[in-house]
């Protein structure tokens, strides 16, 4: 956190609520493409830098892995 990575949890919601990191934006998995499209009215406006660095959880890794992956493919 120090050197200025963000925290983005892909759990689902219900998941988020029961406990997460101090700061941490909660963006689900299964719609984080579109919440990464600059095209996309939905969009998530904290995910339009692409030069900010990302730390992502989830509950065993399995998620986050995969989210990892596409937000490399997005850019």
């Amino acid at each position: 956190m120090d050197e200025g990575y963000q925290l983005l949890d892909v759990r689902e919601p219900a998941e988020f609520m029961t406990g997460t990191i101090e700061g941490a934006l909660n963006i689900p998995r299964g719609i984080l493409e579109a919440a990464a499209d600059r095209q996309y009215a939905g969009r998530r406006e904290e995910l339009m830098d692409r030069d900010k660095k990302w730390l992502l959880l989830c509950a065993s890794s399995g998620r986050s892995a995969m989210a990892a992956a596409v937000m490399q493919q997005m850019g």
